[in-house]
């Protein structure tokens, strides 16, 4: 049930501010949910985790100067985000990598290696929001070596 209930926020936190007048569904439609007074809620992400309690989440806006890389990390808990603006290069280990811009969202499982996330603009800022979804954890994250021979 505590599942449940952080999905759904975490759904309301990326789709933005509700109106409790409008929460009645009037048309469901290949990923759209139409709510009364024409709000429409598109899905932008679904990430699947492994089962996991979580007594809360801590939501961070974050922002890189232009070419600024986070460097190999991970992340103890799951982590989901959305990029406001800019456009970053984001590479799990194992995954290809992939570009993301500003209105994508993206998902860093717990304890993954995290190859790259790197602002890809020579001059302008990127900005994301981080969700992290914590189960009494103090520590967000953790830097990693560099791999050899790269």
């Amino acid at each position: 049930m505590k599942n449940l209930v952080v999905i759904m926020m975490i759904s309301l936190a990326f789709a933005g501010a509700v109106n409790a007048a409008n929460l009645s569904p009037v048309k469901n439609t290949a990923g759209y949910v139409t709510l009364k007074d024409s709000i429409i809620r598109k899905r932008i992400f679904m990430a699947e985790f492994p089962a996991r309690n979580v007594s809360s989440v801590d939501v961070r806006e974050i922002t890189f100067k232009p070419k600024q890389k986070t460097g190999r990390h991970l992340h103890p808990i799951p982590v989901m985000g959305y990029i406001v603006s800019g456009t970053v290069l984001f590479e799990a280990e194992g995954q290809s990598a992939r570009v993301l811009h500003a209105g994508d969202a993206f998902y860093e499982p717990a304890n993954t290696p995290i190859a790259h996330f790197d602002n890809q603009s020579d001059t302008e800022p990127l900005k994301f929001v981080a969700y992290y979804l914590l189960n009494g954890e103090k520590e967000l994250i953790k830097m990693l070596p560099e791999k050899s021979g790269k």
